[in-house]
């Protein structure tokens, strides 16, 4: 994301004229809801998993944090009024009329936002400011595509749910990006300037990124039940105990419980763990299973497990998290 000497942030609105295609459009029989930062991170996010402009912290410290920024807002702006933890809400129809339809009945998306200010002057459009936390640092990070993204969804909310009389297509609208020092608490501002037809087609292309997304996850959802419904046991005998250790693990997430079993070697605890846990993931009672291991060999026989069941028609998606200090490169490190 680039900036002219002014700050003033041009690029922030992405050209993606492949989420225009046909295959955007597909067809959706319930309405879909999506909070605000699912759909910034999800569309937005770029680089690695973490974040070097803010991190995650306590719940207290960011309350503490936010208010420190609340407490100086009619310094900073003198000229608005500024509504703090705005709740919004409002729905997306593709096209251009804005109206659902018999295959899509809109997304809606809600959040709420940090900051609203209300501009005094009639001819003056609202701004809307997101709010995020530094590290300890003299290093000031540049703004995250999400982070951004997070503000223009906001400020697009609050011009659907409340509309100025004043707004029209060409007109510049602002938003603001505020990062609060946790150990200084100096704040640093960027801005970032669009129209509102750019702001409009912008959105269009987010909400059509993941509406892509979720039908394909719909699909693959609806395949991957259907097979574990469809899925035997893998084996032909069933051992002496399993069945009972099946009921007690089914048992145990039907009642949302702990459960601690002790038992010899070999009577074939990972399926009797696994096999149930697919049964309750394909009936919408949890959703998705962590099967941990304290050894590596523990852990190729779960991966075997799976590989066996694939083979008799399961259709999964899963992933092995392996300790990082016998993947990394550098094992010196640990």
């Amino acid at each position: 994301m680039s900036k002219n000497k002014d700050n003033r942030t041009d690029d922030v609105i992405t050209d993606r004229t492949d989420l225009l295609s046909p295959a955007a459009d597909s067809v959706l029989v319930q309405p879909l809801k999506c909070p605000v930062r699912n759909l910034a991170e999800f569309v937005h996010k770029r680089n690695g998993l973490g974040s070097y402009s803010s991190d995650p912290i306590s719940g207290k410290e960011g309350i503490r944090l936010h208010k420190s920024f609340y407490h100086r807002l009619a310094k900073h702006f003198p000229d608005n009024e500024a509504k703090t933890e705005v709740n919004l809400k409002a729905v997306w129809y593709p096209g251009q009329n804005g109206n659902p339809t018999t295959s899509f009945p809109g997304l809606e998306i809600s959040g709420r936002a940090d900051v609203i200010l209300y501009p005094r002057s009639p001819s003056a459009l609202p701004i809307a400011i997101e709010v995020k936390s530094l590290h300890d640092t003299d290093i000031e990070p540049p703004p995250e595509n999400s982070q951004w993204a997070q503000a223009m969804i906001y400020l697009w909310l609050l011009l659907e749910s409340e509309p100025p009389p004043t707004l029209t297509s060409q007109s510049e609208l602002t938003c603001l990006l505020a990062f609060v020092n946790r150990r200084t608490r100096n704040i640093t501002m960027h801005r970032a300037r669009f129209t509102y037809a750019k702001l409009n087609q912008w959105m269009d292309q987010t909400c059509r990124t993941w509406i892509r997304h979720a039908t394909r996850l719909s699909s693959h959802l609806e395949l991957r039940n259907a097979s574990i419904r469809s899925l035997n046991f893998p084996y032909e005998n069933i051992r002496l105990g399993q069945r009972d250790f099946m009921h007690l693990v089914m048992r145990s997430i039907l009642r949302k419980t702990p459960l601690f079993i002790e038992a010899p070697t070999g009577i074939g605890k990972t399926v009797s763990t696994i096999y149930p846990g697919l049964r309750a993931l394909s009936e919408g009672l949890i959703s998705g299973c962590i099967y941990a291991t304290a050894k590596t060999s523990t852990r190729y026989v779960a991966a075997e497990t799976l590989r066996l069941l694939r083979t008799q028609g399961l259709i999964l998606r899963s992933v092995i998290l392996t300790a990082k200090e016998k993947i990394c490169s550098y094992p010196q490190h640990y």
